[in-house]
């Protein structure tokens, strides 16, 4: 089950009165004591509600907790309405042990780090599901506060989550994929660091522009990351990319190096030299409007896709899965999503490898400390990218290459994984200082 590193288990902050929770917690007696407090946490939401945005539709959500009957928390911009009983069409629901419910509420964990360590299961809109944190006045044991930013760069809206205090590190997420994808390294770097998880244009609860112009470009996603970090006072930031966002991040600090202090990507996507004949082609032809018309992807499609990016696709809990599959299924649903995601594959796929404008010749002016890990059964970065990363990037560069793992490291692999990005930026840090 796929945790954060296991000294560091934001979850398991031993409660003033009882022991660390474990997954024995679900089958633990409900007491008539322990019952009441369930109840009396869910009706006392309703006064710790701070609303949303004016614009934001009514949500439902069903909360229900082992044992016990289930609740319905419909959310307007204004209030916050609580009933016994199943939700007809909720957008959410909430699945967990009270003991977990009573973490969540007071404080003592939240639904971030809960869903990580398995202890809340999630169906429906998993991007409304994380905002649940940013909601509601914090418990009063509270150890950190998930806050949900909207920021207005110039002609597009992003959000983000943040969480944390310390040095600056930006997620950025990959193609078709938003910021709930970069979960477990919430969980585990916003212990010592102020985290931000980005939606990129086009993905998750960020605008989603035409694609006219150079919108979804590599080159106008940097940009857009420029522009975000301007906007938040993020400087010397720690860039995190997975996939596209490891190509993306990879363009912010050819271009703004003075802004970043570390590039770290996670199976980047880098430049696939068989479909170096096609880039005429795709520079000609707008093809992502293609992605226009009404799609339908059948759930055992999706399933399939979402598990064949992993090498092991059981180490991947089912509960975990299936909010993925929902997740991705609400997804392509929206037009504009297609529309971006298609954008982006055209963009990718028209990636420059050779060449002085090349990204391969570039890497090599990189003037940043890079770390760059891939999969060795990465189903989408060809595992000969690591060897080529390490003959282009600078020689300080670590590049690695690992064999267990496929293309989202952070999920997978997420305690070695973390463990060797705080391994890798307190070396960086050690390197800044003065002799």
């Amino acid at each position: 089950m796929p945790t954060g590193s296991r000294h560091r288990r934001l979850w398991a902050v031993p409660s003033p009165d009882a022991s660390p929770r474990s997954s024995t917690a679900a089958h633990l007696p409900l007491t008539p004591v322990v019952v009441e407090q369930v109840r009396a946490s869910i009706l006392a939401l309703a006064e710790r509600y701070l609303g949303t945005d004016d614009r934001e539709p009514t949500r439902s959500w069903e909360v229900q907790i082992s044992g016990m009957t289930r609740w319905e928390l419909r959310l307007s911009p204004r209030e916050c309405t609580i009933s016994p009983g199943s939700a007809q069409s909720p957008d959410v629901r909430f699945q967990t042990d009270a003991f977990t419910w009573l973490d969540i509420v007071s404080g003592r964990t939240d639904a971030v780090a809960a869903f990580q360590a398995g202890r809340l299961a999630v169906r429906g809109d998993l991007q409304l599901a994380v905002l649940l944190g940013t909601m509601f006045v914090p418990g009063h044991q509270s150890h950190r506060r998930v806050r949900r930013v909207r920021t207005q760069l110039r002609d597009v809206v992003v959000e983000s989550l943040v969480v944390g205090a310390g040095e600056p590190v930006l997620l950025i997420h990959g193609l078709g994929a938003s910021k709930v994808t970069f979960v477990p390294s919430i969980d585990d770097l916003a212990l010592d660091h102020l985290v931000h998880a980005i939606d990129l244009p086009g993905y998750g609860n960020s605008d989603a522009p035409r694609p006219t112009g150079d919108r979804y470009s590599l080159r106008w996603y940097a940009d857009i990351v420029v522009q975000y970090c301007a906007a938040n006072d993020l400087d010397r930031v720690h860039l995190v990319g997975n996939s596209m966002g490891g190509r993306v991040a990879t363009e912010v600090a050819l271009r703004h190096p003075d802004l970043v202090a570390t590039l770290i990507g996670l199976c980047p996507a880098v430049p696939v030299e068989p479909l170096r004949f096609l880039r005429p082609v795709l520079r000609t032809l707008p093809l992502q409007w293609v992605a226009a018309g009404p799609v339908w992807v059948p759930p055992d499609m999706l399933r399939d896709g979402i598990s064949g990016l992993f090498f092991d696709p059981d180490r991947l809990p089912p509960a975990n899965l299936d909010a993925a599959v929902d997740e991705a299924r609400l997804q392509i649903q929206r037009r504009n999503y297609r529309l971006a995601a298609a954008a982006g594959a055209r963009a990718i796929a028209m990636d420059r490898g050779r060449g002085r404008r090349g990204l391969w010749h570039r890497l090599g002016d990189l003037q940043v400390p890079t770390m760059w890990i891939f999969g060795g059964m990465d189903p989408l970065v060809d595992r000969r990218a690591a060897a080529r990363a390490r003959e282009a990037l600078p020689p300080e560069a670590i590049v690695e290459l690992w064999h267990d793992c496929g293309h989202v490291p952070q999920f997978e692999l997420p305690d070695r994984t973390h463990d060797r990005i705080r391994s890798f930026l307190q070396t960086a840090a050690a390197d800044r200082l003065p002799a």
